[in-house]
């Protein structure tokens, strides 16, 4: 693994153990992914917006604040708070990193955000997830200690929607003084820092930085610089801070996406099991179909796997699924719990986890099948039909018996959102074995359990499916080659199927380790990342 790479990684289990120990110092770099302009990209903007006023000036040799410096002498504040906000104010969607940095602050991560950027994509990206104490102004300060006791961004520059509190003038950006410098100074003497795409051409914040009595006073705690082409000054830092590490290059996106996969398979991994009830307070609701193993079984199997604490187990309602978990695991087989039924509050909630990057793992038979417990009243649906069932004729005219259409084992939750369908007939014992590909992806599992033998139900229908499909464990029926395991790429995550009866060992223990070998297997795909950077 490179220097970095491995600096990564570090970091990714410091923050596992220690998730408030570090800030986040944010610059352009995340802004500019989402469309927003960076500093050298709203220079120009505003230079061609105001060139007729901006006489006999040369842009190449003027950051973004002189050339606004020369603007508010030109034409006044007003002409800079309405240039920034014509160029900033602007409805984009919000980027991939900080949607990440979001699910991690949720998660208890970095609470302490600073930002010179005067936009506010961060503040909407936030928005409907968790609430965030933003600081701008002298009066919205709170005491020093309690600065993590609510999530907070600082806005050292002010923001856009205040045009008063706005600092982008030269003039404006040579000191912080008062409250700013106080809060940053004692943000810098006691945590760890990660400056992200942030340019460091600010003489205020610079100054701050550079000032010795800080760096002597600073607790042990390192500071981290990202940026995909980093400067010579961003290393002089990293350097003044006695920092063993360089320059992490990746983009904010990239940094922000890696950390949160890098922190969620640090270990201990949190794992996910469904306890059966829709919230915390309820009792258990859900009843199993094709699956006799309780949820405590699959909670301790991955406590006990070696090494020791590589897991940590928790047993949760349908309303606690969450990004945090690294597997979700549903113990019901064909039924799982719905939070609501009109909805489908808790499915939606699982596709929405896989997407993330999450492995959703539903064990025995055809996933999603039912409810709550398996029951012909219970088959989930998306809505009813009302279909013919039966055509005669009965004194010259035709009668239709109609019958209310809920699903099928051709049309369920699992072929509409998902694209897979699975095998008709009744369950079967039947002998499974792997190809090189399947034991390279997951290692050799076909007599886990003491035998070759399982319970084929509900297998992986390769023929009848419209996606695509990682075949892990392998059987026939006649001459159909199915799949009683099989991992099912869903954007960002996986889901995970075991179209079996698990009723032994020999299934819960191919299942379970399958599971185990996949987290395995996405540890090494992000240690290969870490390597490139």
């Amino acid at each position: 693994m490179s220097t970095t790479g491995e600096t990564f990684g570090i970091l990714c289990g410091y923050l596992k153990k220690h998730p408030t120990r570090y800030a986040i110092f944010l610059g352009a770099g995340g802004p500019k992914s989402a469309g927003l302009p960076d500093g050298d990209q709203l220079k120009k903007a505003i230079f061609n917006e105001y060139m007729s006023l901006l006489t006999d000036i040369s842009i190449d040799e003027l950051t973004c604040e002189m050339l606004l410096e020369k603007l508010c002498i030109a034409c006044g504040d007003s002409a800079v708070g309405d240039s920034l906000q014509k160029f900033l104010d602007v409805e984009v969607a919000s980027p991939s990193g900080y949607q990440s940095l979001v699910r991690l602050v949720r998660f208890g991560y970095f609470g302490i955000i600073i930002t010179v950027n005067i936009d506010e994509l961060l503040e909407t990206s936030f928005i409907g997830k968790i609430r965030i104490r933003t600081i701008t102004t002298e009066e919205d300060q709170v005491p020093l200690d309690n600065l993590q006791a609510k999530s907070t961004l600082m806005k050292l520059h002010g923001t856009i929607s205040k045009p008063k509190t706005i600092l982008a003038t030269i003039q404006n950006v040579q000191d912080l003084v008062g409250w700013k410098k106080e809060i940053l100074e004692y943000i810098l003497k006691n945590f760890g820092l990660i400056f992200i795409g942030y340019s460091a051409r600010d003489p205020d914040i610079l100054n701050v930085l550079k000032d010795q009595s800080i760096i002597q006073q600073r607790a042990s705690y390192n500071i981290h610089w990202v940026d995909p082409y980093p400067k010579p000054i961003h290393e002089t830092i990293l350097k003044a801070y006695r920092s063993p590490q360089k320059c992490i290059k990746v983009s904010s996106d990239g940094f922000f996406e890696l950390l949160e996969r890098g922190i969620k398979l640090s270990v201990p991994i949190e794992i996910g099991v469904l306890n059966g009830m829709h919230t915390p307070d309820n009792e258990a609701v859900c009843k199993p179909g094709c699956s006799s193993f309780p949820p405590k079984a699959w909670a301790d199997f991955f406590e006990k796997v070696e090494p020791s604490q590589k897991y940590r187990a928790a047993k949760i309602a349908a309303s606690q699924i969450d990004d945090r978990f690294a597997v979700i695991i549903n113990p019901f087989g064909e039924a799982y719990p719905e939070l609501n039924r009109n909805d489908l509050a808790t499915f939606k909630s699982i596709k929405n986890y896989i997407a993330n990057g999450g492995i959703f793992v539903n064990t025995g038979g055809l996933a999603f099948f039912y409810w709550d417990s398996p029951a012909p009243e219970n088959v989930a649906f998306e809505r009813i039909m009302i279909l013919p069932r039966v055509t005669r004729v009965e004194d010259d005219r035709v009668r239709l018996d109609m019958v209310a259409y809920r699903g099928s084992l051709d049309d369920n939750l699992l072929s509409r959102h998902f694209g897979i369908r699975c095998t008709l007939g009744d369950e079967i014992e039947r002998e499974c074995y792997q190809l090189p590909e399947d034991i390279a992806f997951v290692e050799d599992i076909k007599n886990l359990g003491r035998t070759s033998q399982i319970a084929e139900f509900r297998a992986i229908s390769k023929n009848r499916s419209t996606r695509n499909i990682i075949p892990l464990l392998r059987s026939k029926r006649g001459e159909e080659e199915v799949y009683p395991i099989a991992a099912v790429p869903y954007e960002a995550g996986i889901l995970l199927l075991a179209g079996m009866n698990i009723r032994s060992d020999s299934e819960f223990s191919k299942t379970a380790t399958t599971v185990d070998h996949v987290l395995d297997r996405e540890r090494e795909k992000l240690f290969m990342e870490f390597q490139k950077i």
